[in-house]
Parts: structure tokens; sequence; C-alpha cells
């Protein structure tokens, strides 16, 4: 009996000069200072940290880490962002200063990062990230996303009623399985809000089901 033919997702990628001029020209965004996916940014910020001396200009070096923690996770590489972003923390314990909120905004980034890759990406199905948050949908790794509600209640402590973080720490809450009760009143997205005369129904993710990645 013949073999049942291979899935177009399986079969061999183009060959020949227009995967080589494609490369070639993704190798060159790269390599530049492009916003989104140039690498330029990160040789040149790791160079200077290279030089600098932690002694004399420490809050220097605390700077580069930072920039350098951002534009790793601008490339996808999570992991070496959040060493980055643990070194600023690490220097300011080790000085006795307190977090900023500019630290905290920092590692709220990171750790919701790291929340979505570790459970809507490693560990998808077909509620992930659907909102409001519930069912499948809440992480199975609530780590990362009750570090970055910790920041955003130390951000809120500092600047009451900013909007932005009062949303992200119930998302974080609803990604944890924390909400609504474990956030504080004062910040708590009511639940009533997200409730509807009307049937709106749901939407559901049927990319896995088609087999598209």
């Amino acid at each position: 009996m013949a073999a049942a033919a291979a899935p177009a997702s399986a079969a061999a990628p183009p060959a020949g000069p227009e995967l080589a001029e494609f490369l070639a020209v993704a190798d060159r965004i790269e390599a530049s200072d492009n916003p989104y996916l140039g690498r330029r940014q990160i040789a040149e910020l790791e160079g200077e940290l290279a030089r600098v001396d932690v002694g004399a200009a420490p809050a220097r070096v605390a700077a580069l880490h930072g920039q350098l923690s951002f534009e790793y996770l601008r490339v996808g590489d999570v992991e070496r962002g959040a060493r980055h972003m643990e070194t600023v923390f690490s220097m300011a314990e080790e000085r006795g200063l307190p977090p900023t909120p500019l630290m905290h905004r920092l590692r709220v980034m990171v750790e919701l990062r790291r929340a979505e890759v570790a459970n809507c990406i490693r560990r998808h199905n077909r509620e992930c990230c659907i909102f409001p948050l519930s069912g499948a949908g809440v992480h199975a790794d609530p780590a990362p996303a009750r570090r970055a509600s910790a920041s955003l209640l130390a951000i809120l402590a500092e600047e009451p009623g900013r909007a932005e973080a009062e949303w992200l720490l119930n998302i974080a809450a609803m990604a944890a399985g924390d909400y609504p009760a474990d956030v504080p009143a004062a910040h708590r997205l009511p639940p009533a809000a997200l409730e509807s005369e009307h049937d709106v129904g749901r939407f559901v993710d049927v990319a896995p089901a088609l087999g598209v990645d």
C-alpha cells in the first residue's frame, strides 16, 4: 500500500535563490537598529556595560541593565531580559534602596511575558487569553502572574488610581486564579462589569483543532 502523502505543514522549506534572498534580508534587519527586530541596540548596550565600572557609576550600570532587559524582551529573549531585570533589583537591594515605580513597571513587563510563555504558549489550550480569563484560561503556573501583581500593587501604593496598573492587576489576578477575592477592593474591577443582560456568547480559539500553530 502506498504511503500517505505528508501534510503540507511537514513539507521541506523552499530552497533556492528566493530563500537565500529572504534570509539575507532577515540577517540585515536583525543586525540593524530596527526598532522592532534589530539587535544592534543590544550589542551597543552590552558593549557599554562591559566598559563601565560598577563601583564608579552604579546608577549607569543599573540603567544599562534596565535598558537591556527591555531590549531582550523586545526581541523575545524573555529569560535573558529577566536576568537583567533581576540584576537591577539586586543592585538596589545591595545599596539599601527601595525599588522605584519604574523598576516595578519593568518587573511587570518581564513577569507578564514569562506568564504568557509558560502558560499561553507552552501549555496552550482553546481558552487561553480569552477575556475574562476563566476555566482552562487560568494559568497552570500562576507564579509569574503573582509576581507581576505584587509589583502592580507597589506601583499603585506610590501612584493611586493609575488606570493601566489597576487594569493589569485585575488581569494578572484572573490569570493566577485570584480574581476577584484577592484584588483589593479599591482596585478591583467589579465582576458586574463583566456581565451583560444580553447573551453575547464567548469566543473560542479553534486554531488547535484545525492544526494551526
